[in-house]
């Protein structure tokens, strides 16, 4: 690895709430990274247990990490925030209940340097606390996209996630782009409109990064503002493939949902795979 003074600086952004039990090992993941001209931007979200004190705790050892304490807003809240506050060239987000591999972020940045790439991604693999078996997700090869490609590959959410963590970002991808605040699903509400602005995505499916699934998935009605936005956006934008169709893989139908949300965008524009609009359904 470069010295770390002829490395571009990657801002690296942390929202805390509640996570005492796991936020140590997040942190002490991210400050062993191999990768270390870094700006780690942690945003206390008003927690109530002993999250600011290690967040504090943290910002002592090492000048790199920057603590915000504010008033509970949610994720997304706390993520504007950061994105607010950071000064790298790179951005990278990583959730306080997960942690990382220390090669994580110098094999990203090393991928957007030698493929000229916009947006780099690694895969993960996947811990339950309920006993169930890891989860890995990795066929160790070297996968990039154009700008289509990529959009349709993104809304498939299979090969490339709608997460934004195990990413990492050009930062003005990110200019005039804030994630929805009081608006679950904000990872996807803002992906798509992300890689929108990518020319070229490169992605290493090797495992380098662990998220700890903790709870029971509860969705809701009010919960697919995001995916409808993401739906009608590639409809506008003239991808027509299967993945349009349907929010199949959170299970629900788009045309339940139409009329469900106060403020979401109609699905008038929506359309076939042969170009036909989808029919309106009769409730």
């Amino acid at each position: 690895m470069e010295k770390s003074g002829t490395l571009p600086l990657i801002s690296i952004i942390v929202p805390v709430y509640n996570v005492e039990a796991y936020l140590h090992q997040c942190l002490q993941s991210i400050l062993d990274q191999t990768y270390t001209n870094l700006e780690i931007i942690i945003v206390d979200d008003g927690s109530t247990d002993h999250s600011p004190a290690i967040c504090d705790h943290f910002a002592a050892l090492d000048a790199r990490v920057k603590v915000i304490h504010k008033k509970n807003g949610g994720q997304s809240a706390a993520r504007n925030i950061g994105l607010d506050t950071a000064s790298g060239e790179y951005i990278g987000f990583v959730d306080s209940d997960d942690w990382i591999d220390n090669d994580m972020y110098e094999t990203l940045y090393n991928l957007i340097s030698q493929y000229g790439a916009d947006i780099s991604a690694c895969t993960h693999y996947l811990e339950y606390e309920d006993g169930r078996p890891t989860v890995y997700r990795s066929k160790e090869e070297i996968m990039t996209f154009n700008h289509a490609d990529v959009m349709k590959t993104l809304f498939e959410d299979k090969i490339i996630k709608n997460y934004v963590v195990e990413k990492l970002y050009k930062r003005d991808l990110f200019t005039g782009l804030y994630f929805p605040i009081g608006q679950v699903f904000e990872d996807i509400s803002l992906s798509y409109k992300i890689f929108d602005r990518s020319n070229k995505t490169v992605l290493e499916r090797i495992l380098t990064f662990l998220s700890i699934k903790r709870f029971p998935k509860k969705i809701f009605i009010a919960s697919f503002e995001s995916p409808i936005q993401c739906l009608c956006f590639l409809s506008k934008h003239g991808i027509n493939s299967d993945c349009c169709l349907s929010l199949a893989s959170i299970g629900i139908s788009p045309f339940l949902l139409r009329d469900s949300i106060p403020g979401s965008i109609p699905f008038t524009n929506a359309s076939t795979n042969n170009g036909s609009a989808i029919p309106s359904p009769t409730i």
